[in-house]
């Protein structure tokens, strides 16, 4: 979504002195609460199909017989 480049870039800024050390730990902080709130979601969103996958998506109708040899 742009947000490794974006703070790549920042970050060579910081390097060559146009910017300070709060802006950049701002951005790093918005950057970490930007993809919790989307690993959460994610998350959420597996949990509440959670059920359903393991019922009806992820079952087996039949078993091919398999014998050892």
């Amino acid at each position: 979504m742009g947000m490794k480049p974006a703070l790549g870039r920042e970050m060579a800024r910081y390097t060559g002195a146009a910017h300070n050390a709060q802006s950049i730990r701002d951005l790093l902080r918005s950057i970490e609460i930007i993809g919790l709130a989307i690993v959460g979601l994610i998350v959420l969103g597996i949990w509440s199909v959670s059920g359903w996958l393991a019922t009806d998506w992820l079952t087996v109708k039949s078993r091919p017989l398999v014998l050892p040899i």
